[in-house]
């Protein structure tokens, strides 16, 4: 073989070599893109609800590689009473969607884990989030005066106290006084009170004919609405004659001392 036929020979391996290196570093390029993908995240990770109300979950798609697939949510772990809307299953938009979960009046206190599971084809992501559903407080109720006096034809007004116990205050009373002698009428600055106003008045009037009483037992009630619990307080309620007025008993009873005495004259 001369020298250029050599050369020729030795340009065509080094073009094979080149081809075959090329061809390999390409092929080992493309296998190295990761497949589109996808992941969800929820916000809050957390959530806390009393009975008859109602919490938001924020759930967001973060598609990966070009992802652009139909996602598919399936939530589990809500207990009795609780509700979630959408309704699971449901489709997830690109934009993310926003879930309201709302409890009913059956619903039990407590801590439950649930569990959001997203799939598209063989693709799946999940996030958990835990609710917690708690108990409503307590409540009770105390006068600033334990005793008051109401003029027939004027009124009187008193401050109370709404207090609570540690939990939900998400819940209002019904107010009214019980024991209250007739002609005597009882209205509240508010009514209902939600339980996180501590503070109220309460006024009573009384009609120009009002049964008289004197250190009556009457009480202050809050019922509240949602299941019915009672809470109440107790004081003494006077209804006396304007001042200079006698009952009505007691001057019939002085004229006719005085008719009796001229007669015996």
């Amino acid at each position: 073989m001369d020298g250029q036929s050599q050369h020729l020979a030795c340009l065509g391996v080094l073009v094979l070599v080149l081809t075959v290196t090329l061809g390999c570093g390409g092929g080992s390029q493309a296998s190295n893109i990761p497949p589109p993908s996808f992941t969800i995240t929820a916000n809050p990770s957390s959530v806390s609800i009393s009975a008859s109300s109602n919490a938001q979950v924020g759930l967001t798609l973060v598609p990966e590689n070009e992802f652009s697939g139909t996602v598919t949510v399936n939530l589990s772990g809500l207990p009795t009473g609780v509700t979630a809307s959408p309704a699971s299953p449901f489709t997830l938009p690109t934009g993310g969607v926003t879930l309201t979960l709302t409890t009913g009046t059956n619903v039990v206190d407590g801590n439950y884990p649930l569990t959001f599971q997203a799939t598209s084809g063989s693709l799946s992501s999940s996030v958990p989030v835990s609710l917690t559903i708690e108990p409503l407080a307590s409540f009770s109720f105390s006068l600033f005066s334990s005793s008051l006096v109401v003029t027939q034809g004027s009124s009187v007004t008193d401050i109370f106290n709404m207090s609570t116990g540690s939990g939900s205050t998400n819940y209002s009373v019904n107010l009214s006084v019980t024991g209250l002698s007739p002609g005597v009428t009882a209205t509240f600055a508010q009514n209902p009170l939600p339980a996180d106003v501590n503070q109220s008045s309460v006024t009573l009037t009384a009609t120009s004919t009002a049964a008289l009483v004197q250190n009556s037992a009457v009480q202050l009630v809050g019922i509240r609405i949602f299941d019915g619990v009672v809470a109440s307080a107790n004081f003494a309620l006077t209804v006396a004659s304007p001042p200079g007025n006698l009952p009505g008993n007691r001057t019939n009873f002085g004229l006719l001392s005085r008719i009796y005495g001229r007669v015996c004259s």
